[in-house]
């Protein structure tokens, strides 16, 4: 086996050795036409190449393509711009045929419209290029023979504004050694004409020394030569011989020697039983040695499975998934070992199958079955008898006395094993046995037990926990045992419930109480007050215990705040203000005012400097430190008023230089200032803004002369209401 799969990739790799070095150019390519009316025509043109490591020639980018008249004469040159390309993908038939590395086949399709002038005698389209692969083996000078693809119209006579056939399918770009090929090379014709299939010579084209000519030669066209004993009816190695069915188009080969060969095949087009034109392809066949590596392998998912010395073990579990991890396989056929049947078998890749009950199974896989690279691959599947050992977790015990037995349930077989381990301070740490008497723990808590049970192969875990209660030992405290009337208390439960959830009952002195662990409660009246709490062990492991707390908490009562204000409503003229205090049981007090202003005397007076509402709060303060506080509104209310002076002598002396117009009470203001033809010198909305006597406020300039001036003054008060004044100024020097 190894012997021959080294002479395999030995050939292959001198095959492709030859690929890399010298598939640089044209692969195969197809050209057809389609006739849109008005000697307009839309013209395809598809390109194969080789794009192998190390080739580096790529696509022609424009693509000359020449159009010849009825003569062979040229009428015209097209470049046509690379649209792009891809690759061609590589689908064997066969499974067991992998792509060889280095096959690389590329394809662009270029496609061109032309309006042409009209020719009774029909048109040829023609492009070329050089060169083929100089390892072809089936024709002559392979690296200098290049393409001519070319298409020809039929005469108006025999066809008006035809279509060209067009290929449907480009075969594989590899073959296998030993393997067969059918493969549909039928063709389409727009027009339904018939169509009749054959291998034919292809038009070779250009040179090495103009491999992409911008003009192409004139028709005709001469055929490639073909390398003896091979020919345009006979281009591969096959047996029996390849052939094409003239009406189907199916393509059978047979290759039996590795290598690149050229393929020419034509489809030729009839109407009304008469020849109106020839469509040929070419494409390169590369023939290769199989690569016969399909291995076949699975493996079962060790969930439900043990893997024993190399032998899968289902413990009981009577359905079965595999994982299927062939190599180079697309088909499966398993057989699961079931005697007697015919019916335990899958195609699936995957598969899971439900075994009849216990017993040997031997399971097979064959990859890519009824194929000459097919593998097979078997394994052992031993189904054991179902294993479920159960264990139960024991009442809880209380610490003292405690004494714990443990025993297996559920499905197994006589001589099953059952090893114990318990955790925690147990006596014994470890057992063995169906049944294990007497395990006892030196404190309280929450254990784990573990159970390993094994029956044949097959070994089984099973976990639980015991419970040991120990004695409760009660504490608790207080927050804020102290505190003015009504006093919020809170309560802490700090003790060691044992592993347990005691039921609490407080009582509070006051008649209050509670079954929270850490509650609350509000005592409203001044006084000393007993606190108690009960525990009591719902599981009786520990008997019921009363903490009592005497004089646990103190209430104080709080001082009575009170006070009298007058007068209660005031002007801003009159904004004092009396205090006199009436309260009872404090030792100090604090008025706030309310307009940022404090005082600690009792008995107090308050001036207001502005108008407005203002909560007086009163705080009391007894020997406890107990407060209490009481509230009152004082209102300051505003009054209006305006001064409106006469004269004023804006000289240098600095004595009454400005206008300057007073008031209170005032929400907005609007001044103007005339002299006496009219004319306005000053206004303001700002009623401290003052005119000094300059023309519009000028804050240097000339002082209007000594004159009589005329103001005019609008205010709207605090109330509301609305005044306007008129008057004169005497301006004095």
């Amino acid at each position: 086996m190894n012997k021959t799969l080294l002479k395999i990739c030995c050939t292959l790799c001198f095959l492709l050795l030859g690929i890399r070095s010298y598939a640089t150019h044209i692969v195969g390519g197809e050209l057809y036409y389609d006739c849109l009316g008005g000697d307009q025509y839309r013209i395809t043109i598809k390109i194969y190449k080789d794009c192998s490591p190390g080739v580096t020639t790529g696509f022609d980018d424009p693509l000359f393509l020449t159009i010849f008249g009825s003569g062979n004469q040229v009428l015209q040159t097209l470049q046509i711009p690379l649209p792009g390309f891809t690759n061609v993908p590589f689908t064997p038939g066969n499974p067991c045929f992998q792509a060889p590395p280095n096959v690389c086949v590329q394809e662009a399709i270029y496609v061109t419209t032309v309006t042409l002038s009209g020719s009774p005698g029909g048109y040829t389209f023609a492009y070329q290029r050089c060169c083929r692969n100089n390892t072809i083996l089936n024709i002559l000078d392979p690296g200098g023979t290049g393409a001519t693809y070319t298409e020809t119209t039929p005469l108006n006579s025999v066809a008006t504004c035809n279509n060209s056939p067009r290929f449907n399918h480009f075969p594989p770009i590899a073959l296998c050694v030993g393997d067969s090929l059918i493969f549909d090379h039928s063709a389409t014709d727009p027009d339904g004409d018939s169509l009749v299939y054959e291998f034919v010579p292809t038009f070779s084209g250009a040179t090495p020394g103009n491999p992409m000519p911008n003009v192409a030669s004139n028709p005709p066209y001469a055929p490639i030569l073909f390398q003896a004993p091979f020919s345009a009816t006979n281009p591969i190695t096959s047996n029996p011989a390849s052939s094409i069915h003239p009406q189907t188009g199916v393509l059978k080969v047979y290759p039996t020697q590795q290598g690149q060969f050229v393929v020419g095949v034509a489809a030729r087009e009839y109407r009304n039983g008469v020849l109106i034109g020839i469509h040929r392809r070419d494409f390169q066949f590369n023939v290769t040695q199989c690569l016969v590596n399909t291995v076949s392998q699975f493996e079962i998912p060790l969930n439900d499975i043990q893997e024993v010395n190399g032998t899968y073990v289902s413990c009981g579990q009577l359905q079965v998934t595999f994982d299927n991890n062939s190599i180079n396989s697309s088909y499966y056929y398993w057989d699961f070992g079931v005697p007697n049947i015919t019916t335990d078998n899958s195609t699936q890749t995957d598969p899971t199958y439900t075994f009849p009950g216990p017993g040997t199974y031997q399971i097979m896989l064959v990859s890519n079955p009824g194929y000459f690279c097919a593998d097979t691959s078997y394994q052992d599947l031993v189904v054991r008898p179902e294993f479920d050992p159960q264990i139960t977790a024991p009442a809880p015990q209380c610490l003292a006395g405690n004494s714990f037995s443990f025993n297996v349930n559920g499905i197994y077989e006589n001589g099953a094993t059952f090893n114990w381990t318990f955790g925690g301070p147990s006596t014994p740490g470890t057992a063995t046995g169906q049944t294990v008497n007497g395990v006892t723990y030196s404190n309280y808590g929450t254990f784990p037990v573990t159970l390993t049970a094994n029956q044949f192969e097959c070994e089984e875990v099973r976990t639980t926990e015991v419970t040991i209660i120990g004695p409760i030992v009660p504490s608790w405290e207080i927050d804020t045992s102290k505190g003015c009337a009504p006093h919020t208390a809170f309560f802490t439960y700090t003790g060691d419930n044992a592993n347990v959830t005691p039921v609490f009952s407080w009582q509070f002195g006051d008649g209050g109480t509670s079954n929270l662990p850490n509650p609350s409660h509000v005592y409203g009246a001044p006084g000393s007050y007993d606190v108690s709490l009960t525990i009591t062990d719902p599981t009786g492991c520990t008997a019921q215990t009363t903490i009592n707390l005497t004089d646990a908490i103190e209430v104080f009562i709080r001082p009575d705040a009170g006070f009298f204000l007058t007068p209660p409503v005031a002007n801003i003229f009159l904004s004092t203000i009396r205090f006199f205090d009436q309260s009872t049981g404090g030792i100090a007090c604090h008025y706030d005012f309310g307009d940022g202003i404090t005082s600690t005397n009792c008995n107090t007076i308050h001036e207001y400097l502005e108008a407005g509402n203002y909560w007086v709060v009163q705080t009391v303060t007894n020997e406890f430190g107990c407060p209490d506080t009481a509230v009152q509104k004082v209102i300051i209310e505003p009054e209006y008023g305006i001064y409106i002076p006469n004269a004023f002598t804006p000289d240098a002396d600095k004595i009454n230089p400005t206008y300057t117009v007073k008031g209170l009470g005032i929400d907005s203001f609007q001044i103007y200032i005339f002299n006496r033809w009219g004319e306005k010198l000053f206004e303001s909305s700002d009623i401290y803004y003052h005119w000094n006597g300059r023309r519009n406020n000028a804050d240097s300039g000339p002082i209007v002369p000594q004159d009589v001036y005329v103001y005019r003054i609008f205010v709207l008060d605090v109330f509301g209401r609305e005044h306007e004044y008129f008057g004169h100024i005497s301006v004095l020097y």
